[in-house]
């Protein structure tokens, strides 16, 4: 999702399986590509203050009924937490914390400080009804810290002008919607949920004289602009609204 020499944020994705059983339809709105993809799991990498690389992840049992008011498994460094009391976790470093949020049956608040704010939620689909019903995480963005170099498949629309550059590459005959997104899919992959291995890794690079778009060993960006390292950008925004961004 996310990919800068700071912060790294992964997301797992999984679609219905093969023999789910699809009861109702509920809008006409979904088209004929209409299959379903949704997020279960969120990674979050960063350094502490010695430069060691820090992993959190989170898990949404999507087995868990509808009443269960924790329904996550939290991990940090490869070790779960259990559930959390109402004052949640904070890492022994102070970067990281988890709290349960107070404004949803079933949410999480996850700061990283002085980098990143994210509210997650379980949700339930309610376009596709089916046996049984699809639970998968929804995501606010509250607040995080950017290079002018971020990437990943949501990071780049946070770049300067990358909004404009998106609106200009027209649409994708068939699929029925705009494409933003530069590269292919499998660009964006990695190989866990706290890897920074992907196509578009920025944030395990190492910059050198001849690389100064900071991309290093990782794939060449199209649109990868100059890295400056002290530069960062401070965005914010409402719960469910536009972000603004400025130096």
């Amino acid at each position: 999702m996310f990919t800068d020499t700071h912060l790294s944020v992964n997301a797992h994705m999984f679609g219905l399986p093969p023999d789910a059983l699809i009861v109702e339809q509920r809008t006409s709105e979904v088209t004929p590509f209409y299959e379903g993809t949704w997020m279960d799991g969120m990674g979050f990498l960063y350094r502490n203050a010695e430069g060691a690389v820090q992993r959190l992840a989170i898990w949404l049992d999507r087995s868990a009924t509808a009443y269960e008011k924790f329904p996550f498994s939290v991990y940090f460094e490869g070790k779960a937490l259990g559930a959390l009391d109402a004052a949640g976790w904070t890492s022994t470093d102070g970067i990281a914390k988890v709290v349960p949020s107070s404004e949803r049956d079933a949410g999480l608040l996850i700061t990283l400080k002085g980098l990143l704010e994210v509210e997650i939620s379980r949700d339930f689909e309610e376009e596709l009804f089916t046996d049984p019903p699809v639970q998968f995480l929804n995501l606010a963005i509250k607040s995080f810290t950017q290079g002018p170099s971020v990437h990943g498949f949501v990071g780049q629309m946070f770049r300067e002008g990358a909004v404009e550059e998106r609106l200009a590459m027209g649409t994708l005959e068939g699929l029925l919607h705009r494409e933003y997104v530069e590269g292919t899919d499998d660009e964006y992959e990695a190989s866990d949920l706290v890897s920074a291995d992907c196509s578009f890794d920025l944030f395990s690079c190492q910059v050198g004289k001849d690389d100064e778009s900071g991309v290093g060993a990782a794939r060449k960006l199209l649109t990868a602009p100059p890295l400056v390292r002290d530069t960062l950008v401070r965005c914010a925004g409402p719960r469910y609204g536009t972000f603004s961004c400025r130096m």
